[in-house]
């Protein structure tokens, strides 16, 4: 099954800047490339706009993972309300 992938000019448009500003520190990519990427490899152009998009939020790996554990603790809040 194949997944539909937000395109560049979307992810842009939530971070609230230009695919042009969401690219410019990142060597060697481009909104054709990225879009060459997402037909020939989906789960490669995935991996890569979750780091562009990361980047832009100035995530990093631990910010991240602190989230995944927060959004866990947050479900097991909601799921306590409901008993």
């Amino acid at each position: 099954m194949k997944k539909d992938l937000p395109k560049p000019k979307d992810i842009a448009k939530l971070l609230g800047i230009t695919v042009e500003d969401m690219l410019s520190n990142i060597d060697n990519t481009s909104s054709a490339s990225l879009s060459d990427l997402s037909k020939n490899n989906p789960n490669k152009y995935d991996v890569t706009m979750l780091g562009i998009v990361c980047k832009n939020l100035n995530l990093d790996i631990s910010e991240l993972i602190k989230y995944s554990e927060l959004k866990e603790i947050i479900k097991n809040q909601d799921n306590l309300k409901e008993l």
